[in-house]
């Protein structure tokens, strides 16, 4: 499938676009290509979103523009995620999501993907979720997520992603959750104002350099375990500048965590009784 530059697409509130193969969406800087949503009449521009499955071939993507998508809800079948890419490896480069009002504005699912230069932001919930899949991500912004509460900007389960260059602003929840056997290498990160700067959890290895955290509610750095099926996690920081934060770094027992070399002191973690107050759904 292909869509010219310049194109906009309007979608009705119970629609959603479904490909199963490879699409070739790219505009350009002076004619990027728009998804969103025809108003109702209570003003609400919210549609359901786009779906790529089993591609046989790359999509790629490029200054493109997603408005207020809010996952795919069909009678058969549902899924989370405003975009998402199943069995379908992408490209992405300048392409923008905004007002996503469902549970992950993009969900890449079983996928190799290159995300370069994409922004993410206004979300009511998560940004950006990777199940199964590998890839990386360069040059990108995500900012102003989780705005009903909760809201992870970068979550991984299962997962392998390099990161580079990366801004997290205003992020209610976690700017970098790691979990599920995953393992993210992040390098020249920012991050400011967010409830945890970058959480290790549930035997997934964590690497982050050259980067900063300012302002994290929580904890700039945590490794701990959600799922007791899985196992300790690993966190290890190298030049990262922790600053106004309520906590630089908690490790749980059983865990690592370690910051230029120094292993942070472990300490018994209730992670339920974490989950159930500054990181639950619903508030900041």
């Amino acid at each position: 499938m292909q869509i010219e530059p310049g194109t906009t697409l309007r979608f009705a509130p119970q629609a959603f676009l479904l490909v199963r193969g490879p699409v070739s969406f790219v505009g350009t800087a002076d004619q990027p290509i728009v998804f969103e949503g025809l108003a109702a009449s209570d003003g609400n521009a919210a549609w359901q979103g786009i779906v790529v499955m089993e591609a046989t071939a790359p999509s790629e993507w490029a200054h493109v523009t997603i408005r207020s998508t809010s996952g795919i809800r069909y009678p058969s079948w549902s899924l989370t995620g405003g975009v998402t890419f199943y069995y379908s490896d992408i490209k992405m480069n300048k392409v923008q999501f905004t007002g996503n009002v469902g549970e992950d504005a993009l969900n890449i699912i079983h996928s190799n993907f290159e995300l370069d230069d994409i922004g993410i932001s206004d979300t009511a919930s998560d940004a950006f979720d990777s199940d199964f899949s590998a890839g990386t991500i360069r040059g990108s912004r995500f900012q102003d997520i989780g705005q009903i509460g909760g809201g992870d900007a970068f979550d991984l389960s299962g997962s392998d992603v390099t990161m580079t260059d990366t801004k997290f602003i205003h992020i209610n929840d976690k700017a970098l959750s790691v979990g599920e056997n995953s393992k993210l290498t992040a390098d020249r990160i920012v991050v400011e104002d967010v409830g945890t700067g970058a959480a290790s959890k549930d035997r997934s290895e964590l690497h982050i350099a050259n980067s900063t955290i300012k302002g994290a509610r929580v904890a700039g750095l945590l490794a701990y375990i959600k799922k007791r099926e899985y196992g300790p996690a690993r966190l290890t920081a190298e030049n990262t500048i922790i600053t106004d934060s309520e906590i630089p770094a908690k490790v749980q027992t059983g865990s690592f965590l370690s910051q230029d070399g120094k292993t942070v002191e472990t300490e018994d973690l209730d992670v339920d009784a974490l989950y159930e107050t500054v990181m639950r759904r619903g508030g900041r």
